[in-house]
């Protein structure tokens, strides 16, 4: 089990939209991940692999102008099916989630950022 195991715990536990969520490390690879029980995933995980290769390779593209305009917070990536948001982590590693789109996009994403960076949902 890695460090990661409790983190994605409540990362889904934050909200019912929330289907999955992973961490990468800045080459791309995968280091935990896990899915919301119940529901299939729309990606097989070798997809998920290229989709994380992909989404680092954007990232660092971004911190090229980390200087002019600051330190990315978050992105989000929004598709027919799903919304992604991609939040670095303190370890230098990113946090993938995927959630539906059932609305409430902006509170997911604030759950989400308040773990990942002060470990307590309920701030704002």
């Amino acid at each position: 089990m890695s460090n990661y195991e409790d983190r994605l715990d409540r990362v889904l536990g934050l909200d019912d939209s929330i289907r999955f969520v992973a961490v990468a490390d800045m080459e791309g690879n995968l280091i935990a991940h896990k899915a919301k029980p119940g529901l299939a995933t729309y990606l097989d995980i070798s997809d998920t692999k290229m989709t994380l290769k992909h989404s680092v390779a954007a990232w660092k593209s971004r911190m090229n102008h980390y200087d002019k305009i600051g330190a990315g917070l978050y992105t989000l990536a929004v598709y027919e099916k799903l919304r992604r948001v991609t939040v670095p982590l303190k370890s230098g590693n990113l946090l993938l989630a995927t959630f539906g789109n059932e609305g409430g996009q902006q509170q997911i994403i604030d759950k989400v950022l308040n773990e990942v960076l002060y470990h307590d949902y309920t701030k704002s």
